[in-house]
């Protein structure tokens, strides 16, 4: 018996010896996917910020700002909720609204972010003053700054609302608006994310444009100059071959001088970024952007810029952690 136990085992390691000749050493695998949390800014993804739209209080413009989320807080979609219900306090902005205008519960319906408000509602917002205009303007840049959301429908108590506000049919699933922070027509409006002088801010703003591709509105980011307030943050000179967008991403193909334009300093590497990607990002098929140059990929540029992968919603005019 005992003589059989040791050939069994004999033959089990020598089996095992015979496999291990043959099979192919197991090598950890090393994913590198555009699709994780780390790069997309999605409803209830992994984020380290949350982008909410608000009123600058100097210019007495729409802005995004950015407010960090620690690891233990509430998800990213039901954050931008409470900073809309005023959960923060900052002396430089002001979040839009009133005690009528509170988000009493939210929900994601396919794609279509569900709002259900306070029973005033209604009321408040159907006056269409520049406060209510202003209100659901932020609030529907705010909720489809999300990858994974598309459109805002507001109602009270489950039902759906009726009446215009500003370019808004209440009654509908609310899309993101062409036309911020200037009076145009929607049509061949383009919103571009260009600096307030003086400052670090970037601010969208709508310009009437014969172009209606990424394209054309990165052309007329680095050509504007049309408002005393307002200035581009790119260098004029910036040079594109190309912009070409598949499968939700826009491949921008730089001119290789426009590489030491970039780097130009860390703020202004950033705010030139910023302002190509958000830029790009208004196109609903736009869901991340790549940067090449001449054709190929660049590695990081300094330790506050990297091109070597392609850039999803970054942290932008980000506000200091509390």
């Amino acid at each position: 018996m005992r003589l059989r136990t040791w050939l069994a085992m004999i033959l089990l390691v020598a089996v095992s010896v015979t496999f291990g000749c043959t099979r192919a050493p197991l090598v950890p695998l090393r994913i590198e996917s555009v699709n994780t949390p780390s790069h997309q800014y999605t409803a209830y993804g992994a984020s380290s910020f949350v982008v909410v739209y608000v009123l600058d209080r100097a210019t007495g413009l729409i802005v995004p700002i950015s407010v960090p989320r620690q690891s233990q807080d509430l998800p990213p979609l039901d954050k931008a909720v409470a900073l809309l219900n005023g959960e923060l306090a900052t002396p430089d902005y002001r979040f839009l609204g009133a005690s009528h205008s509170r988000i009493q519960g939210i929900a994601l319906k396919d794609t279509v972010a569900i709002l259900d408000m306070s029973a005033f509602f209604q009321a408040w917002v159907t006056r269409n003053l520049a406060e209510e205009r202003a209100f659901v303007k932020a609030a529907v840049l705010t909720f489809t700054s999300f990858e994974d959301i598309s459109a805002v429908k507001f109602t009270v108590n489950g039902s759906s609302l009726h009446g215009v506000v500003g370019p808004f049919q209440l009654s509908q699933p609310l899309h993101r608006p062409t036309v911020v922070n200037s009076v145009l027509s929607p049509a061949g409006a383009l919103v571009l994310y260009v600096r307030v002088r003086g400052s670090e801010l970037l601010v969208p703003w709508s310009v009437q444009s014969e172009y209606t591709e990424p394209s054309g509105a990165l052309n007329e980011l680095i050509r504007f100059r049309g408002h005393e307030r307002l200035v581009s943050p790119v260098p004029i000179n910036l040079s594109m071959q190309s912009v070409r967008v598949e499968d939700g991403i826009a491949t921008v193909n730089l001119d290789k001088t426009s590489v030491s334009l970039l780097l130009q300093g860390a703020l202004d590497e950033r705010l030139v970024l910023d302002a190509l990607v958000y830029t790009l990002l208004e196109f609903p098929e736009v869901k991340q952007v790549r940067f090449l140059v001449d054709g190929r990929v660049l590695g990081p540029l300094g330790s506050h810029v990297d091109l070597s992968r392609p850039l999803g919603r970054t942290p932008i005019n980000m506000l200091p952690a509390p």
